[in-house]
């Protein structure tokens, strides 16, 4: 448990810092691979649980997203950001995935879905709200399994997964408050969220068919 905890504590240390140098150092970049699918002329590759076959998929015309493929579920792909979420020093996608709120042209967030280039491809990743939400400019977001289930973390991208790095959570079984993989103590858990809830939120962008034209502007410069 230790070596595990230890193990955590220095991926999670090592994003951070990564992230710092490379905000100090250079502009993140923007894959061609990206800006291929985003503009819907180019497939990528939905992951689905780990050790199931990876399935090729393509961003909709009409913004209607099957959200983990529950077809009774109408979700739409409202708007998008470009943000490097791993710290590798390249922009990952991440299109918020909404649903009809009932409330005239109101929709609530329902999820994400993340779009990571590897290797020459692009795999796509769907975030349901509670395991990804209030998503900031660094990457990192608030996850939740319960109210005193629930923290901030960073991912890191696999072509068949991904992996989760809490840096600040609190747990019900036993109960305990955690921050850079120690146990901190209530207070101190609660100024990380605090300082979490003002972290910059990403640049959103709206969804629609001539946003490639304002990605491929941005390449450019």
């Amino acid at each position: 448990m230790y070596m595990k905890r230890a193990m955590i504590l220095f991926l999670a240390l090592f994003l951070l810092f990564s992230r710092t140098a490379l905000a100090e150092n250079s502009s993140p970049a923007l894959p061609d691979e990206i800006v291929a699918v985003l503009a819907g002329e180019a497939s990528f590759l939905l992951v689905r649980d780990e050790g199931m076959a990876l399935r090729e998929s393509t961003l909709p015309a009409d913004r209607l997203w099957h959200f983990l493929d529950a077809e009774e579920w109408v979700t739409y792909l409202t708007r998008f950001a470009l943000l490097d979420m791993d710290g590798d020093g390249e922009k990952e996608a991440a299109l918020e995935i909404a649903q009809p709120s009932g409330a005239g042209d109101e929709f609530c967030r329902a999820g994400y879905l993340i779009l990571d280039a590897q290797g020459g491809a692009v795999y796509g990743y769907e975030m349901y709200i509670r395991s990804m939400n209030e998503l900031k400019a660094d990457g990192s977001f608030l996850y939740s399994s319960g109210a005193m289930d629930n923290g901030f973390a960073f991912l890191h991208f696999r072509p068949d997964g991904y992996d989760f790095f809490p840096f600040a959570y609190c747990q019900s079984e036993p109960l305990g408050y955690y921050v850079n993989g120690e146990e901190s103590g209530e207070e101190a858990f609660y100024a990380a969220a605090d300082a979490q809830d003002h972290k910059p939120d990403p640049a959103w962008q709206p969804f629609s068919d001539d946003m490639a034209a304002a990605l491929r502007a941005e390449k450019s410069e």
